[in-house]
């Protein structure tokens, strides 16, 4: 028999071969053998944490009967500033990055090794305290605070209040740096808090307003508002917008902000211009308006209007939407040219809003050769001065468009400015005046409007006989106080078509020196049939 032994790392190897006579056959047999070193690591696999730039020192405990040699990294990264010693295995350094590092290592001599994975956690280094918290929030009198106070920085912090004084009811926790308690006295209170810790400190100086008890108001937009709280300008030349406390605390000043949607960025501004209401006592209201800020026709004209309260104020429905109707022309300027320009440049169907109250001097007439709508909004037009030529030839408004619409316009031909027509009808018109106000020849000496001659409010012109719808809704007209005249609707005598006027709520008031010689204020023939008799006349003034 022959037999060969091998030897590597512990394991042996025996192979035999056995001959007998002829046959020949083998055996191997192989041994598992104890490694000489026989080493276990008994350390934990979770190492000690480290500081950043703090130094750092770990040695690791080891079990067998041989000693070990050497030590080093098998594979992983040991925290950046860390290094092991060879010699001893001890880890050691001042770290430089704080995370979490894993890493193997593997110790052994000339005939064996052994090889353990480890973890070491370095954190930052600690910092004095930093308070995050640079406001609180206000809390109503009577009711229960509670706020937390935040910041960073090593850990255990300790809260302290070192100055100033914190509402009456309200202290602060040291440990947890909460400020709670039933305040029990109104008004703002200043105060410094201090967050200490074993690097340093840091101080911040807070407030907290204690109001009042909580006040809801309710807004009411006075109009009809389309979906999402839209409120689209028709006609109008401003909206009301009324706010009414329903409680019995004061709400405090409140705030409207005014935020631009569309374009032109100025389309509309709010009343009071100051952007704020005074406190409003409870059962209280206050009203603000809103109003289209100049000339503007653009239906991209669009706002926000937000109203809010101090903090212990809720407003409800606080938020709308304000825009332009498509082919309105709301004419602010108080200027001649401005409404003239407006007028030219307005396409057909278009609503002209003029600027409430106004007096415009005219020194030719107003051309109305469109269908459109003018909304005069109590506003008055008069001859530009003394000397405005006589008669049916010089009116302040022409109208030669199939419609037109007069709304709450003044037209103040008399008082010292000479005689002249209102307005002059031409064409195939339909026409409607309503709410308006025609004062014709006051003190003049000649024919003037209602008082005096072909000088009337409103001149029905030729040449032509094509029909006329005038409709008259609630208007007043003035007459001459000293002459008597004969009417405030009439026709020329070019005018060969029939006119069809209707009278709904007039009032018509005639001379009142010439009372010896009355005469009828609405000059009747073929050519002017009345629709209506909804009306009375007053003869005198």
């Amino acid at each position: 028999m022959k037999s060969l032994i091998k030897k590597t790392f512990g394991i042996v190897a025996l192979a035999a071969l056995i001959i007998s006579g002829t046959t020949a056959c083998s055996l191997i047999l192989t041994l598992a053998l104890t490694r000489p070193g026989g080493w276990t690591i008994t350390t934990g696999t979770t190492l000690p944490g480290g500081i950043v730039d703090e130094f750092y020192s770990q040695g690791f405990n080891v079990k067998g009967r041989t000693p070990i040699e050497w030590w080093d990294i098998d594979s992983g990264n040991l925290p950046d500033g860390l290094s092991i010693d060879p010699k001893t295995g001890v880890i050691s350094g001042t770290p430089r990055v704080a995370d979490t590092f894993t890493f193997t290592v593997i110790a052994g001599n000339d005939t064996a090794d052994v090889t353990k994975e480890f973890t070491i956690t370095i954190s930052p280094a600690p910092v004095a305290p930093n308070i995050t918290t640079t406001t609180l929030p206000y809390g109503p009198v009577n009711e229960l605070y509670s706020q937390t106070l935040a910041a960073t920085g090593a850990a255990p912090i300790t809260w302290s209040h070192v100055s100033g004084s914190l509402p009456d009811g309200l202290s602060l926790d040291p440990g947890t740096g909460v400020i709670s308690g039933t305040p029990t006295v109104q008004g703002t209170f200043t105060f410094t808090i201090r967050a200490d810790n074993a690097v340093g400190y840091d101080d911040q100086n807070l407030s907290i307003q204690i109001t009042g008890p909580n006040v809801s108001i309710q807004l009411v937009v006075e109009a009809e508002l389309g979906a999402g709280n839209v409120h689209v300008f028709e006609n109008s030349f401003w909206l009301d917008v009324k706010i009414t406390n329903p409680g019995t605390t004061p709400t405090g000043t409140l705030t409207i902000t005014l935020t631009n949607l569309g374009s032109p960025d100025n389309s509309f501004e709010v009343n009071p211009s100051s952007l704020s209401i005074p406190s409003i006592l409870g059962g209280d209201s206050a009203t603000f308006s809103v109003r289209p800020n100049n000339a503007v026709a653009e239906p991209t004209s669009e706002s926000r209007i937000t109203v809010s309260g101090g903090p212990n104020v809720t407003v409800n429905n606080h938020t709308f939407v304000v825009r332009i109707r498509p082919g309105m022309v709301f004419v602010k300027d108080n200027s001649e040219p401005t409404l003239r320009a407006a007028i030219t440049n307005a396409s057909a169907g278009s609503i002209i809003s003029m600027w409430p109250d106004n007096t415009l001097d005219l020194p030719s007439p107003l051309e109305i050769n469109k269908n459109l709508i003018i909304e005069g909004n109590s506003s008055t037009l008069t001859p530009v001065s003394v000397g405005w030529p006589a008669g049916f030839d010089s009116p302040l408004m022409n109208i030669n468009a199939s419609t037109a619409t007069i709304n709450s316009l003044s037209f103040n031909n008399g008082d010292s400015r000479g005689q002249g027509t209102a307005i002059t009808i031409t064409g195939h018109s339909t026409v409607t005046l309503q709410s308006s106000i025609f004062t014709q020849g006051i003190v003049g000496d000649g024919f003037g409007g209602i008082g005096g001659g072909d000088s009337s409010a409103v001149w029905i012109d030729g040449p032509g006989s094509d029909a006329i719808t005038l409709n008259v809704l609630g208007c007043t007209f003035y007459g001459n106080k000293n002459i008597s005249g004969p009417v405030a609707i009439a026709a020329s005598s070019a005018y060969s078509g029939i006119a069809t006027v209707t009278l709904t709520g007039n009032l018509f008031y005639g001379n009142v020196n010439q009372i010896d010689n009355p005469r009828p204020l609405i000059f009747q023939d073929s050519r002017i049939v009345l629709g209506g008799v909804n009306y009375n006349v007053v003869d005198h003034l």
